[in-house]
């Protein structure tokens, strides 16, 4: 199965219908035989600029892919696809609640897109998982692995950290302000530090500290503000 075959099917009856055209060519998006599909020049405008992931140079595009470059929520929003037609759109702040819960939610197999840009095309781009444990997510330009056993850990360190610190400095850990560090805690922050050194700089880790829930985090400096104003009456 193609990745965009899957993506199709997760929208189920939610699908408009397109006039296919014979075409007896190849997608030139996926490069699968076709002998029905539509003229690709209805979908590429002059802003694509993925010419270097076309599999072919045919005039056509299968139904599949045609409705994946054409579908504007594909592009503006995080997604899961999944068989058994399940689609789910969310953003960015509700990315933690469906990576950690995923198997309360889909079984396999499975897509999952993560957007920084809200406008690229990601979805031929994705790989297909068979795992819930172990699994890829399409990050913006690349695909980034996630192990869960591995990363929640992580994860749980960098949410605990970033109670402290900016996204800035959870990204370069070493421009972390000493200020901050001291608030902190000398000794807990050497400790984590110790825990993420591998992590550090690397695509994962990235992705971690990008889902970083910022409301939540605004969320706990306001009733912080608020008890401190009602010890202070």
């Amino acid at each position: 199965m193609y990745n965009t075959e899957l993506i199709y099917q997760s929208f189920g009856e939610k699908k408009n219908n397109m006039d296919l055209v014979f075409a007896n060519s190849v997608c030139s998006l996926c490069g699968k035989k076709i002998e029905y599909g539509v003229l690709r020049k209805y979908f590429f405008s002059s802003n694509f600029t993925n010419h270097d992931e076309l599999k072919s140079k045919s005039d056509f595009l299968c139904k599949e892919c045609a409705f994946c470059l054409g579908n504007r929520d594909l592009r503006v929003n995080n997604f899961i696809c999944a068989s058994e037609n399940k689609i789910y759109l969310f953003k960015k702040n509700d990315i933690e609640k469906y990576i950690f819960d995923l198997e309360k939610k889909i079984k396999p197999p499975f897509i999952f897109a993560v957007t920084k840009s809200f406008k690229k095309h990601m979805t031929f781009k994705t790989k297909i998982n068979f795992s819930l444990n172990k699994f890829n997510i399409f990050f913006e330009n690349h695909n980034v692995l996630f192990c869960k056993a591995e990363h929640i850990y992580i994860y749980s360190i960098l949410k605990n950290l970033y109670n402290s610190f900016s996204k800035d400095e959870l990204n370069n850990l070493d421009s972390c302000s000493f200020l901050n560090i001291e608030k902190f805690g000398f000794k807990l922050f050497l400790e984590y530090r110790k825990e993420l050194k591998q992590f550090e700089k690397t695509k994962i880790y990235n992705f971690l500290v990008y889902i970083l829930n910022s409301e939540e985090k605004l969320e706990k400096i306001k009733n912080k503000i608020e008890i401190n104003k009602n010890k202070n009456k």
